[in-house]
């Protein structure tokens, strides 16, 4: 029954390779459940993504996309559906390695080498509030070349008046690389801020000084990350407590200003 169901034309190579039986009753099922093998293309994809992540040297990668491209060799080479199965998963666990490296060289921005105490000028990007309030965050675009090209600053408390997006300012800062795991296989925020775009991460030492207040957006994102702080703050406004803050959470996604028990 197996046997019949099974593509004609199939070489004698996967034969000789797995086993007849063994060949047969894997073409049959790789046949029975032809529909659902697309399914396995976003697994493949993510499976290469995925591995360029867990080898963390340049030359490992290599290999890894070497084995990939002997699996498409491979594949190519034999016969049969699980022949070609086997060349499309090699092909897009490349493409996974691929595109990894390439987002990764593409967000590529100057990282600061060695701490950093002054006063910082620039632009406010985005802001943030997280843990329930207790902490307040901002990207700032500094115009002193010599820094990163974007930095983040974080303070406990309530978010700076005036401090919002498109806001210039001035403030006294002590910056630091942003850095990597505490222990071995921990989490990683050097690695997040550099697909970030965040080359450096750090604390007010003062005051934040306003030096021109925040203009109008430009852009459909700009105008939508306005308008998601302002249903923000008019839900915290109109419902105070946690419940206005779970009530943002489900319209915006904004989660940082839920309280941490009731997270």
């Amino acid at each position: 029954m197996a046997s019949s169901m099974a593509p004609r034309g199939l070489q004698t190579r996967v034969f000789a390779w797995l086993g007849g039986p063994v060949a047969e009753r894997l073409e049959a099922w790789l046949f029975a459940e032809r529909n659902q093998l697309p399914l396995l293309a976003p697994v493949a994809l993510g499976s290469g993504v995925a591995l360029w992540f867990v080898v963390p040297w340049a030359d490992e990668r290599w290999a890894a996309l070497a084995v990939a491209a002997a699996l498409v060799a491979g594949g190519l080479a034999l016969g049969g559906r699980a022949s070609r199965l086997l060349a499309w998963g090699g092909l897009l666990v490349a493409l996974g390695l691929a595109s990894a490296a390439w987002r990764s060289a593409d967000v590529a921005a100057p990282v600061l080498t060695d701490r950093f105490s002054g006063v910082v000028t620039g632009t406010v990007e985005s802001i943030e509030i997280v843990r329930g309030g207790e902490r307040f965050r901002f990207l700032l675009l500094p115009e002193d070349k010599a820094l990163p090209p974007r930095i983040r600053i974080s303070r406990k408390g309530a978010a700076m008046p005036g401090v919002v997006p498109g806001a210039r300012v001035s403030i006294h800062a002590a910056l630091n690389p942003p850095s990597g795991p505490s222990v071995p296989g921990g989490y990683d925020f050097a690695r997040k801020a550099w697909f970030a775009e965040v080359g450096a991460t750090g604390y007010p030492l003062g005051d934040v000084t306003i030096l021109r207040a925040a203009r109008p957006p430009s852009g459909a994102l700009a105008r939508l990350a306005r308008l998601r702080a302002n249903i923000d703050t008019e839900l915290t406004t109109a419902v105070p407590g946690p419940a206005g803050a779970i009530a943002a959470a489900f319209v915006t996604g904004n989660q940082g200003m839920i309280p941490p028990q009731v997270n």
